[in-house]
């Protein structure tokens, strides 16, 4: 019994059955838009991408600064609160260890970091320093 597949041995090179010609293909005369959304169909204006020219100002810089270390400082802060907590509650009995370690931690380290950052914020760059050394 056959399932309407030619047989493999039945085809030739170019992947038809021996005799088929690729007139009575179904899907190349199917049009296969109509399963497209109405959106897609409309022809869509190429996006344009507009790069920032402002330099962004010292005082935007410093707070980009301390918020980065802000949030390194609590990511670290709270991994090294998750160990600790795991211990605490294992060795405790007592599983509220953990949220409560991993909280202190993470806003212990994410306030020295983001303190750091802002020290960091008030260096002259090293190519002003220069400049300032030589006067």
């Amino acid at each position: 019994p056959t399932c309407g597949f030619p047989r493999v041995s039945a085809l030739d090179g170019d992947g038809m059955a021996s005799g088929e010609s690729g007139d009575d293909d179904k899907y190349a005369s199917e049009d296969f838009s109509k399963y497209l959304p109405d959106s897609a169909k409309n022809a869509q204006p190429t996006p344009k991408f507009k790069l920032p020219t402002e330099v962004p100002s010292q005082a935007m810089q410093c707070f980009q600064r301390i918020q980065t270390g802000a949030m390194l400082g609590g990511a670290l802060g709270g991994s090294f609160g998750f160990l600790y907590g795991t211990y605490a509650a294992i060795r405790y009995k007592h599983i509220l260890y953990v949220p409560i370690s991993v909280i202190q931690a993470g806003f212990g380290f994410g306030l020295f970091l983001a303190c750091g950052m802002i020290i960091r914020c008030d260096e002259l760059p090293a190519s002003a320093r220069a400049r300032a050394e030589k006067a």
